[in-house]
């Protein structure tokens, strides 16, 4: 009965969100900028919405140019859908500076 109990509990694990408090945030990128002199990647969304990374509030959110996991797995999302003028949800956690840092990308937005 224990191991049951183990395995239902490692499923939902799985399950639930990176960020349990993801507020995503919709839209087509405006803008995709590299400043290298600073290391970031910065985002804008057309309209410019307002990313909230706790103690930070932004139109603009950034991840750091050597973080490897964004650039292989958020960063080449992010590229295909400028490219293609598509909408993606985008969430934030955590600050850099003033600005939000990006920890996920859906490419598609998403009801909350």
């Amino acid at each position: 009965m224990s191991i049951k109990i183990v395995n239902i509990s490692v499923i939902l694990i799985l399950l639930l969100p990176a960020n349990a408090n993801a507020a995503f945030v919709n839209g087509k990128i405006k803008s995709i900028q590299v400043n290298m002199a600073a290391d970031l990647i910065i985002i804008e969304l057309e309209g410019q919405p307002i990313f909230d990374g706790g103690n930070c509030q932004h139109n603009k959110a950034v991840a750091q140019t050597d973080n490897q996991e964004f650039l292989t797995t958020i960063y080449p999302l992010l590229l295909a859908a400028h490219a293609t003028g598509h909408a993606v949800a985008i969430d934030v956690v955590g600050c850099i500076g003033n600005f939000p840092v990006i920890s996920a990308a859906i490419n598609e937005p998403i009801d909350q």
